[in-house]
């Protein structure tokens, strides 16, 4: 996933947000991260991470 947007101007316009498509073995899915995190990719990358397994073990459990 490789859009993403932020905002810095500070208080509530302080955020991070990503969104895509993901094509994942033939089961494509999409994405939208709506974050407070601003500058903070670690965590954004934790969460992709995540929504990433979460999608994989739905696939395996079908």
């Amino acid at each position: 996933m490789k859009i993403a947007g932020w905002i810095g101007n500070g208080g509530n316009q302080h955020v991070q947000n990503a969104g895509g498509i993901v094509m994942r073995s033939g089961h494509p899915y999409a994405v939208v991260i709506l974050s407070t995190a601003y500058g903070r990719l670690d965590y954004m990358n934790l969460l992709v991470s995540a929504i990433d397994a979460a999608h994989e073990e739905l696939l395996t459990n079908d």
